[in-house]
């Protein structure tokens, strides 16, 4: 896969609403997930380049 296709999204603390102790995270939690799933669904809409990098030594 070329670099240029590859992303990473996070979502930070999304288990906060089960963890008693972390409970006063669950606003950024759903915020981080919410964050989160927009980036997916506007990464999901965007043109991707599907070809294939040509092994090294070979000449097009």
């Amino acid at each position: 896969m070329a670099e240029e296709n590859l992303h990473v999204v996070q979502a930070a603390m999304t288990r906060a609403g089960d963890v008693p102790a972390l409970a006063r995270f669950r606003e950024l939690g759903d915020r981080s997930l919410a964050e989160a799933c927009t980036a997916v669904n506007a990464l999901a809409g965007r043109d991707v380049d599907r070809t294939l990098p040509r092994p090294l030594g070979l000449r097009p």
